[in-house]
């Protein structure tokens, strides 16, 4: 059911839409939209690897396939299509990329 509601917003369903058809949650389609989301972020960063996929997203390597399908089937040959850069952007402001830290000689902390 995961996959079917993520099939649906990148199809360009509303969230109103998808609620009334999956009969889920406001809540949990938001959930499973933020999971594709980070998978999106993964393959971004050029993690491919359907274990270490799974094991990053905490999820099945079953529903992990299924995602990669979906990102497959919706992407436009080589280009991403505006709805995975669009999430992968409000994703980024929840998520941000961590800075390097390094620890100076005299034990004091500095960003990198």
């Amino acid at each position: 059911h995961k996959a079917r509601i993520i099939d649906l917003y990148l199809s360009g369903h509303v969230y109103a839409d998808i609620i009334k058809r999956s009969r889920h949650s406001a809540h949990s389609v938001k959930r499973y939209v933020s999971g594709f989301g980070r998978l999106l972020l993964l393959v971004s960063k050029g993690i491919s690897d359907i274990h270490e996929l799974s094991r990053l997203l905490c999820q099945s390597e079953s529903l992990t396939r299924e995602y990669l399908t979906l990102f497959e089937k919706h992407k436009k040959g080589d280009k991403w299509p505006k709805v995975y850069l669009e999430l992968i952007e409000q994703l980024s402001v929840l998520y941000p990329s961590k800075k390097k830290v390094a620890v100076a000689r005299r034990g004091r902390r500095h960003e990198a």
